[in-house]
This record gives C-alpha cells, structure tokens and sequence, in this order.
C-alpha cells in the first residue's frame, strides 16, 4: 500500500522572501545561477505562482521548506522559455523520502511518475539528480517534462501555441535515433527511454539541460527540436552567462 499522508501543505499558505528564494536557489540549483539577475527575476516571480497554485503533500514525519521551492523548480526550469508554465492540471505534488511503491498496472518500486492530477517524486533522487549536474539523469526534469507532454496532449488546457508544432519535429527525428540507440552498447539513452515517445521525450529534456553539448554532437536534430519545443538553449545559456533573454 502507498504510504500515508503525513504533511499536506497548500502553496497559498506558503509565504517566502524573495531572499529566501534566492538563497535556497543559488544553493542548491545550477540553472538559476547560471541566469542574469533580470531572469532569477522572473524565476522567483514564476516560481511564486507555481507553488500558489499547487498542494504539496509529503509522505514523511517532516518536511523542508527545499521540498516546495525546489520542485517546483524544475518545473519553472523546463518551461522558462514558455508562455504557460503553471501545468494547471496538475493540483498535486507528492513528495516520499525515497522510492515509493506503484501497484497498477504492476507492482514496482518507482524514483518518480506522473498519475492523474499528481506529480509524485522521490526527494532522495530529487536531490541527487539536482545536485550530480552532468550525468543526464534527473528526476525531477523526467517527470516535469512528462507533466508537461500530459499537459499539451491528454488535458490539452492552457497549451503554449508552439508546443504540438515544434513537438511533431521531436516525434519525427526519433526514429533515427532509436535505431542507434538501441544497436548501442554504451550509448547515450538508457534502455527505459527505448521503451515509448514519452519516455524518450522525458530522458531527452533530462540531456538536453545536461548534457547540452553532447546531445548537440551526437543528435543535434534532437537537440535543436528540444530547443524549439521548449524555446531555450542550455549552450546559449552558458555562452551568455545567462543573459539570453526568454519570454516574461
């Protein structure tokens, strides 16, 4: 069975300074420091609205103020260069200390998914994936891209206008790339991404943010139709120190 509720936490009755954001994000989340002072800007304005407009809801004894601001980040992360960012049919975001039991369609022990009108994490991968800043793996970003897929295609409610244009690009350049990728032995995907479209969109945005350059040499259509579809370039990011300008 699933563990037991033990903290539910309404993001409208969270209150943080601006300082408090900068703090814990400078810490803890490379993407935000690599930004211009005007885009932490928008970040934190972004990130306010996110936590707003969720309930986070911890399977533990106690939780940490990290747990909402940094979540939610990567959602502000992924969507940074989009117009729609608050992913409106998701109301939830779990969070379990570690991996977390999954009964339907299987039973299996799961770092993250994303089921009905929940986001659900684990906060021991979460903190390995945000803070391990060049492997390709992070939980976090796999499961807001996934959120974000649900978002456009199955609630289809608050799309970006360019998101189902430029994704179809994404669907049609994998092919290819499924073929080597599964000829592999040591190559860039991991076998689960081999499984469907929406976990290779998922690992693909996971590389993307971290492995920028070697996606761009070994797929760089994949990595130019990533950066259409969520309309920012990690590469450009690191080139300008963060002063590439994204939509406000």
């Amino acid at each position: 069975p699933e563990p037991a509720e033990k903290l539910r936490i309404y993001g409208e009755d969270l209150s943080f300074t601006n300082e408090e954001f900068d703090h814990i994000l400078n810490r803890n989340f490379a993407y935000y420091r690599k930004l211009s002072p005007h885009n932490q800007e928008i970040f934190i304005a972004r990130l306010k609205y996110f936590i707003e407009d969720k309930t986070f809801i911890i399977h533990d004894d106690q939780g940490f103020k990290e747990m909402p601001i940094l979540v939610s980040a990567a959602a502000i992360q992924i969507t940074f260069g989009l117009d729609g960012y608050l992913l409106p049919h998701f109301t939830h975001i779990q969070i379990y200390p570690e991996e977390f039991l999954r009964t339907y369609p299987h039973l299996c022990f799961l770092e993250g998914n994303v089921s009905g009108k929940s986001i659900r994490l684990s906060w021991k991968h979460f903190l390995i994936g945000i803070h391990i800043e060049n492997d390709g793996q992070h939980v976090g970003l796999h499961e807001m891209a996934h959120a974000l897929y649900y978002q456009h295609f199955i609630a289809e409610h608050q799309n970006d206008r360019n998101f189902r244009k430029y994704f179809e690009y994404f669907n049609d350049d994998n092919n290819e790339v499924y073929q080597v990728e599964q000829a592999a032995t040591a190559g860039l995907y991991s076998r689960n991404a081999m499984k469907n479209l929406q976990e290779f969109w998922a690992e693909s945005v996971e590389i993307f943010f971290e492995k920028s350059s070697v996606l761009y040499q070994m797929y760089p259509t994949v990595y130019l139709a990533v950066e259409q579809i969520l309309n920012q370039d990690p590469m450009l990011l690191l080139k300008t120190n963060g002063s590439a300008e994204y939509p406000g």
